[in-house]
């Protein structure tokens, strides 16, 4: 698993280094702009609103009451609160500093449907989307796995006899885990796709904010990982 993970992160920081180098100069390239007349050619009166809510799910004060509330509730803090809070600041930490280092113009403001200031390189909104919803998927399906195989709910820590995994098969668990996977794999995505659509963004800063989101999650998941075998270790 840590070597998929860190090939994963390789792969990820290679692609951003190009998509970097190409677009240093600041000039928009000719696949940003086959692609965005692409995403301008569907717009719709009844799929711009859509699109527009779906874009602003990602906005940072969305991000962080989608953290809030992961750390609030009890049954959610430890397992997916403090990891995606921890992902998505660390991910925000990230995109700042990059976007003062490229200061990258935005597309042409004739074509947005939102208000959008600040610089284009990379799509912060996309960094955020896919490290916070991306962690969410990874983190339901760890712990359905685990509940699976050791019968303890991940939740409530007890046998499956006594807790709510009784009367719940295997495959209740696993399919109920696609469900919420396929869910959350539409902001996780569609949140970058999105950008595209409303304007505020090329096609490359979506791209390479998806390359950070793929980093920072293979560090916050190493990360997680230690802790849990210092854990363990300490037992």
């Amino acid at each position: 698993m840590k070597k998929t993970r860190w090939i994963a992160a390789g792969a990820a920081l290679i692609t951003f280094i190009i998509i970097a180098y190409s677009v240093h100069g600041g000039s928009p390239l000719a696949f940003d702009s086959a692609i965005q007349q692409a995403f301008f050619s569907m717009r719709s009166a009844w799929l711009d609103p859509l699109v527009i809510a779906l874009t602003h799910l990602g906005d940072t004060k969305s991000i962080v009451i989608i953290c809030l509330i992961l750390l609030v509730l009890p049954k959610t803090r430890i397992h997916y609160g403090i990891p995606a809070a921890a992902a998505a600041i660390t991910a925000s930490s990230f995109n700042h500093y990059l976007k003062s280092v490229f200061m990258r113009p935005r597309p042409d403001e004739l074509n947005f449907l939102i208000e959008q200031g600040g610089w284009s390189f990379p799509s912060g909104h996309s960094i955020s989307a896919l490290v916070v919803f991306g962690m969410l998927i990874l983190l339901i399906r760890y712990y359905a796995k685990t509940d699976i195989c050791t019968g303890i709910c991940s939740t409530c820590h007890r046998r499956s006899k006594r807790s709510c995994l009784a009367g719940r098969s295997a495959s209740s668990i696993s399919r109920r885990t696609n469900i919420l996977t396929a869910l959350l794999l539409i902001p996780c995505f569609g949140i970058g796709l999105s950008r595209i659509y409303v304007g505020v963004h090329y096609p490359t800063d979506v791209l390479a904010g998806w390359c950070l989101g793929v980093i920072v999650i293979c560090i916050v998941t190493e990360v997680m990982e230690r802790i849990r075998e210092r854990c363990r270790n300490n037992l």
